[in-house]
């Protein structure tokens, strides 16, 4: 399916969190989890949202379906900005907007029946709840599992299972925009490309645009129209994931290549070409943020910020030298 108009924007957003409980006289202290980030996201299209744990790709997902309120930007759906909407606008919203969770045994409620997970979204936003109980079956089936699933508990299931039972139930009010939030990273590898290919069939079936959120480059690339890969609440290089598979521009992306797994016995691990550890997001460093683990980092780079410029057809990159 061709890519459309553009769905949603996120302009200028960023979230900071107050962490610190004032122990002993100690002072709160600001996380900046998400600063400053601009991106787009058309209608049809999968765009891949990828870096190391705590860079805030989880938490623009968040923002990006008001499940938090960001300190400073806009979130524009279809160009309207929601991003002072009330609980009941967001309601309305969230007919229009999902999420599919990383880890499925935590985010299904143990107390329901999967009949009764599927169910509850649909009576939430006004269906009776006989029409939405005949509903159920369709939706398990539309992910592979069978109308009698619906009287099992989720502990009663594989962890695939579990999965396939959250994506129904984010697809069971018809969501035009889908946030998947690294939902393969709980799963055994045997079964993550079974769920990858369950939801590129349904992008396909139901014309869904997805947010795909994970660690790993090499699943994004695998499933992505775009990639914006993060570093440190910003994102450093956005392209084609096609642009991917050749040398990358930035520093960082990179490194997040060199560390992913290669199926080559003959062909050996290269060891990243970063130094240290990850800066801490309570004091990121100045200028460009990747500078302290950089082999390239230049005086220029702790001075000034580099922009996330274009450097080929659809391609940005946020480096000084690139």
């Amino acid at each position: 399916m061709s890519q459309g108009a553009e769905l949603l924007a996120l302009d200028g957003l960023s979230k900071h969190f107050r962490v610190g409980a004032g122990f002993m006289g100690s002072k709160r202290q600001t996380v900046h989890a998400v600063d400053g980030v601009s991106l787009e996201v058309n209608e049809h299209e999968v765009l891949g949202l990828v870096g190391e744990s705590g860079c805030g790709k989880s938490t623009l997902g968040r923002l990006a379906l008001g499940l938090i309120k960001p300190t400073a930007g806009r979130v524009l759906f279809e160009g309207s900005d929601v991003t002072s909407l009330d609980r009941a606008g967001w309601k309305e919203l969230r007919r229009q907007m999902q999420v599919v969770f990383q880890d499925p045994a935590t985010s299904l409620n143990p107390r329901l029946n999967v009949g009764s997970i599927l169910a509850e979204p649909l009576v939430i936003h006004g269906m009776p709840k006989a029409e939405a109980r005949a509903k159920v079956g369709p939706l398990l089936a539309e992910v592979g599992l069978r109308p009698e699933h619906a009287r099992r508990y989720p502990h009663q299931f594989s962890g695939g299972q579990r999965q396939r039972i959250g994506i129904a139930r984010a697809l069971a009010l018809r969501p035009r925009l889908v946030v998947a939030d690294e939902p393969v990273s709980a799963l055994d590898v045997s079964i993550q490309a079974q769920v990858l290919n369950l939801l590129m069939e349904l992008k396909k079936n139901f014309g869904l645009t997805y947010i795909f959120v994970a660690h790993d480059l090499s699943v994004v690339r695998h499933v992505s129209d775009r990639v914006a890969v993060m570093y440190l609440g910003k994102v450093v290089e956005l392209a084609p994931a096609q642009v991917f598979d050749a040398p990358p521009r930035h520093p960082y992306t990179e490194a997040l290549l060199a560390a992913a797994p290669v199926a080559d016995p003959h062909r050996a691990m290269q060891p990243p070409p970063v130094k240290g550890d990850v800066a801490s997001p309570v004091n990121p460093p100045s200028g460009c943020r990747f500078r302290t683990r950089c082999p390239e980092a230049r005086e220029i780079c702790a001075a000034e910020e580099p922009p996330l410029k274009e450097i080929g057809p659809s391609h940005r990159c946020a480096c000084h030298f690139r």
